[in-house]
């Protein structure tokens, strides 16, 4: 799993994501959000064609721990999807 915001000190971070998928699997391949629900967690499954979206950075402009996510193992299939970030204006 993995952030989409950095850690580094810069002040240029991604604020939110738009993952598009282009191709799904027949079996696997979701995108897990671990800390999601209060640590519940959520694996999303989409079918091709959708789009999930993202906040990686809270309004005080730290990173969101909740947005920590992976994606998952392929089984069957291939998996292409596209991703789309959008730098907050504010902090560059």
């Amino acid at each position: 799993p993995h952030h989409d915001f950095g850690n580094t000190g810069s002040i240029n971070q991604r604020f939110s994501t738009l993952l598009i998928y282009l191709k799904v699997p027949q079996n696997g391949g979701g995108t897990s959000f671990p800390k999601a629900f209060e640590g519940q967690g959520i694996e999303v499954k989409p079918s091709a064609g959708d789009a999930v979206l993202f906040y990686n950075m809270l309004p005080d402009g730290n990173g969101d721990d909740f947005s920590l996510h992976s994606g998952m193992p392929v089984y069957d299939g291939v998996k292409y999807v596209c991703n789309l970030w959008t730098w907050d204006p504010k902090r560059t």
